[in-house]
């Protein structure tokens, strides 16, 4: 990142991998918060270009975000508090690597169950099939009330993605 030495990252990294552990995930990649708090720091135009837009332009603007965390400012307050006392969603990923024998998953599924997360997160796109019966394991384990994603870490184009989270709808 243009600006931002390899030491401040680290140090970043550090600090969230601290706050949430080494196999937790926040549902906002850890950059691009740090990238957020510092253009909301600044309101300024040079605090929105310091972010990484390559994953966000296809649905939003540097104008766009710019006016919203402008007009951000009055709830922020509120929304501070509500961060404070009711804390920042998050998601595990340790339970659902591909290549896990179905009684890794299981394990490392009863143990973040038993330490209290609601939401985990699969890895996916091998195969439909084998996805989705290490979705419905998953999703046996963890009941209907707990949140399941999947990530294909870019192995799908977009038709293949709709065509697979399609078939796999019903369970996460």
């Amino acid at each position: 990142k243009v600006g931002v030495s390899i030491e401040d990252d680290m140090r970043r990294a550090e600090l969230i991998r601290s706050l949430i552990g080494p196999d937790n995930k926040l549902m906002m990649d850890a950059n691009q918060i740090w990238d957020v708090k510092e253009a909301v720091v600044s309101t300024q135009s040079t605090g929105v270009a310091m972010i990484d837009w390559s994953y966000l332009s296809d649905v939003i603007s540097e104008e766009e975000i710019l006016a919203m965390l402008r007009e951000g400012q009055e709830e922020k307050k509120d929304r501070i508090k509500v961060l404070e006392s009711e804390g920042y969603p998050a998601y595990i990923t340790s339970v659902g690597w591909l290549g896990y024998s179905d009684d890794k998953v299981k394990r490392l599924t009863a143990e973040k169950l038993s330490e209290g997360w609601t939401a985990f997160k699969m890895k996916v796109g091998v195969s439909i099939e084998d996805d989705m019966r290490r979705a419905e394991l998953i999703r046996s384990l963890i009941g209907p009330d707990n949140k399941l994603m999947m990530d294909a870490n870019q192995i799908w184009d977009v038709k293949e993605a709709v065509v697979s989270t399609q078939s796999t709808g019903e369970l996460s």
